[in-house]
């Protein structure tokens, strides 16, 4: 299996619209795939098993990262709008150009949180420093439009988190697992699955338009359940490690029939579940909300402070997945 953090890492989040970059995860479903297709934003579809019910499962696969825009004088690379969360202090971030350039966010004046004069900093008090003395050194190396992400090695904790540059990202890997599930587990898939590994800053994945005309019975998005205080979805009752979070969107979209076929799934398998109503992942509403009206539901993956996850949530989650693609729920 590719090892997903560190492939993933040169796939850094575009500026709004641009194509490219979707390479490493076309190499990593190839092998256990039917039918391997990228769209003109990046988007890959991943096609195995038949059927006249197509049920497409969603991830995004991209990291958040940096878009060079353009060169200072002294050196500096500045970037378009930020991927780091409101009240994040971004200082001292190491990132890492596509072609292997490292640099240090920094800020103008001083390395604060706040600027001199008093009050937050705007994206545009910080660059990033490659450590060049002037523009014309810059250059040789760095263009604006290059991308780079958080120069962060994943690693395992001893407590058996994983901690990883975006966690994320879990959702992709998760999709992964299943799509290596079916190919090498012995499962027959009773329905037309389409996995889906989308680029989340693009507009039409976190909009509706890709999903249209896909001709999709039903959808489940798998995506990251964030724990801590400040992201979207904080729930203080679910915890890493604990299972994948089966959520209940109080809200006109949800689906009470895909989300009792992953409770259902989940106690054919014996594994343990969390529950929540108060998850977001994008890609569940834009399905809903798309011309065809795909019922769906969202299976979430629990993540602490944007990087800590457990791959036992995972795999739980992975193997909901595999089981549903290999029995006829719809």
């Amino acid at each position: 299996m590719i090892d997903f953090e560190t492939a993933s890492a040169a796939y850094a989040l575009p500026a709004a619209g641009c194509a490219g970059g979707s390479s490493w995860i076309e190499a990593a479903v190839r092998p256990y795939a039917d039918e391997v297709r990228t769209d003109a934003n990046g988007n890959v579809f991943a096609r195995v098993g038949g059927g006249d019910r197509r049920l497409a499962f969603l991830a995004h696969a991209d990291a958040r990262g940096f878009v060079a825009s353009f060169v200072e004088q002294s050196g500096a690379v500045r970037f378009l709008a930020p991927p780091w969360d409101a009240g994040e202090t971004p200082a001292g971030t190491r990132v890492r150009f596509e072609n292997g350039i490292k640099g240090v966010i920094a800020a103008d004046g001083t390395e604060l949180a706040v600027r001199p004069s008093g009050g937050a900093r705007a994206h545009s008090d910080y660059y990033i420093d490659i450590g060049s003395e002037s523009a014309e050194e810059t250059l040789r190396s760095i263009r604006p439009g290059d991308r780079a992400v958080r120069d962060f090695l994943p690693h395992t904790g001893d407590f058996g988190a994983v901690c990883a540059f975006d966690a994320g990202l879990v959702g992709a890997k998760t999709l992964l697992c299943a799509l290596k599930t079916i190919r090498t587990g012995g499962v027959a898939p009773k329905n037309d699955l389409l996995f889906v590994f989308g680029r989340s800053g693009n507009e039409p994945f976190d909009g509706t338009a890709v999903y249209e005309g896909l001709n999709v019975s039903a959808a489940i998005a798998v995506g990251a359940y964030h724990t801590a205080p400040g992201s979207g979805g904080t729930d203080a009752g679910v915890r890493i490690g604990a299972g994948p979070v089966a959520t209940a969107k109080a809200d006109l979209y949800f689906s009470p029939s895909v989300y009792g076929a992953v409770l259902e799934a989940a106690s054919r398998l014996n594994v343990a579940l969390q529950h929540s109503v108060q998850a977001h992942i994008p890609a569940a509403d834009a399905m809903m909300e798309s011309d065809e009206g795909v019922v769906a539901a969202a299976l979430g993956i629990p993540v602490r402070g944007g990087r800590i996850y457990r791959e036992s949530d995972v795999g739980g989650a992975a193997r909901i997945v595999a089981e549903l693609g290999g029995t006829r729920w719809m």
